[in-house]
């Protein structure tokens, strides 16, 4: 696998704990009664009653429509470690969440009306990266800015990192455009780095060069 591909799926490749981690607490929220939740024998406030305090602190708030439907929902997830703000329609559909996964990394995601993610926007150590999934949830387009700089990957449909896929990467070194079939990078027009297969010397190529590998990963031509 190229060293492009590997950075464009570095930006896609969120782990599946991260990628279902709506965490359901819409459905959690909903297996209990709306009504077992009310707070019933708070005191009625006068004009003029104020009541103070430092903090409130609790594992879980709730927002309801006038229907009693829940429809944002501020909690810990269901290990308690995990802090997300969830958006839900009319439906009760989730539409949109804000989280800290279990390893402190800053997600947003927005999602179709059939519940499924659309739309990522991560932060991972510090490479913020964007991400956009097709209907069966296949990442299809990701940007973002990587050790060695901004990247955009057109991915294929194929799950197993095999597809044919464009990347577009400008690192200090200079701009690349790479074409990728069955996940084998085939051409590179821009800036690349080719390894000898026997000394194992790395070259790094200009701009103004244009390589065309075989299916095997080998350079088979090059210009100029």
């Amino acid at each position: 696998m190229s060293e492009r591909l590997k950075t464009v799926l570095l930006c896609v490749g969120v782990s599946a704990a991260v990628s279902t981690g709506v965490w359901l607490l819409f459905d959690a929220f909903e297996a209990e009664p709306l009504s077992d939740r009310v707070i019933t024998d708070a005191p009625a406030l006068g004009l003029g009653q104020v009541i103070t305090a430092k903090f409130v602190s609790a594992d879980q708030f709730v927002l309801s429509d006038v229907h009693g439907n829940a429809r944002a929902i501020l909690g810990m997830g269901p290990d308690g470690n995990r802090p997300s703000l969830c958006f839900g329609d009319a439906e009760g559909n989730v539409r949109m969440t804000l989280c800290l996964t279990d390893k402190d990394v800053p997600i947003v995601a927005l999602f179709g009306e059939d519940g499924t993610e659309r739309l990522r926007l991560v932060v991972e150590g510090d490479r913020p990266y964007q991400n956009f999934t097709d209907p069966e949830h296949r990442s299809r387009i990701s940007f973002g800015v990587t050790d060695e700089g901004p990247v955009l990957g057109l991915l294929g449909t194929d799950t197993d990192e095999t597809d044919d896929s464009v990347i577009l990467m400008l690192g200090d070194a200079g701009a690349s455009l790479s074409f990728l079939e069955d996940g084998v990078q085939r051409m590179v027009l821009g800036h690349t780095t080719t390894h000898d297969i026997d000394t194992k010397r790395a070259t790094s190529w200009p701009v103004s060069t244009l390589h065309l590998f075989g299916k095997d990963g080998l350079v088979k031509w090059r210009a100029p």
